[in-house]
């Protein structure tokens, strides 16, 4: 087995088999790649973001898996970075569910790593979310009750995050990302100036959206009017998409159950973050 340290573009692109075809990694990372016979089996990819290296990616070919490679991986990839002095902290997000399973048992077995629950995440399906409270408010609307909404605008992003940094919530900068954000599904309601209510969506894999932030002040009636304006624009461009809710609170519970109480696929987000020096 032999291990190949990368951090550029060109070099990447030759485990682009490897990758999924969302991923999106900017221009300052370092990677670490196992070969089999010149073949590549094994990739950790590691973003430089501020102060803090995010691990977008890290995965070993299924047949390789169990053996010590992503260990391998791991280790090399860390002292890539102590030889470097690229003393930063290392985190990496990743998905648990019922079906997958294999990353998170894996990290339980690493030393010097500290796992922290994150986010419910639930998957609503176009077929059954077309059974709930939010979308029959939706195809029962009448004309008064859609002039209502007509307020609800595409928000400027770069104002509305300005915006929101001031009422406390900065950290959507660290998460902003120009190229999976939908800009006409990023809505917000202001009432003399002040923001009322506020949802982002973006790109998920494949055919999936993501609810990624919602704010409201003040009650939900605003956030549950932006939502159905959400839900009006979904229905007209992207029917077709399933849509994913992240939930880091009991009252993000409570609005998902309360808007979809219908049939959700479950998982659970966590991070990852080690003590490698």
């Amino acid at each position: 087995m032999i291990f190949f340290p990368f951090n550029d573009k060109e070099k990447l692109n030759r485990f682009k088999f490897l990758l999924p075809t969302e991923l999106r990694i900017g221009e300052l990372f370092l990677g670490m790649s196992a070969l089999e016979q010149e073949v590549p089996v094994g990739i950790i990819i590691g973003e430089f973001v501020g102060l803090e290296i995010k691990i977008r990616w890290f995965y070993v070919a299924e047949r390789f898996r169990r053996k010590g490679v992503g260990t391998d991986l791991i280790n090399r990839f860390f002292n890539l970075l102590i030889s470097s002095r690229s003393y930063l902290p290392v985190s990496m997000q990743y998905r648990l569910s019922e079906d997958n399973t294999l990353i998170h048992n894996f990290l339980y077995t690493y030393d010097r790593v500290t796992i922290d629950f994150d986010s419910s995440v639930y998957l609503i399906t176009p077929e059954n979310r077309k059974n709930s409270p939010l979308y029959c408010k939706l195809a029962t609307m009448n004309p008064q009750q859609v002039k209502a909404l007509q307020d609800i605008k595409t928000a400027k992003v770069d104002n509305l995050l300005k915006h929101l940094a001031t009422l406390g919530y900065s950290f959507i900068n660290d998460y902003w990302d120009s190229d999976k954000y939908i800009e006409d599904l990023c809505l917000a309601r202001y009432v003399k100036g002040v923001i009322k209510a506020a949802v982002f969506f973006e790109r998920g894999s494949e055919d999936t959206i993501s609810l990624s932030f919602a704010y409201a002040s003040g009650g939900g009636t605003n956030l549950a009017q932006v939502l159905i304006a959400a839900a009006r624009i979904i229905e007209r461009d992207y029917s077709d998409y399933t849509l994913e809710i992240n939930t880091i609170s009991g009252v993000s519970e409570e609005i998902v159950n309360k808007l979809f109480p219908v049939e959700k696929e479950y998982s659970e987000i966590y991070t990852a973050r080690w003590d490698y020096i």
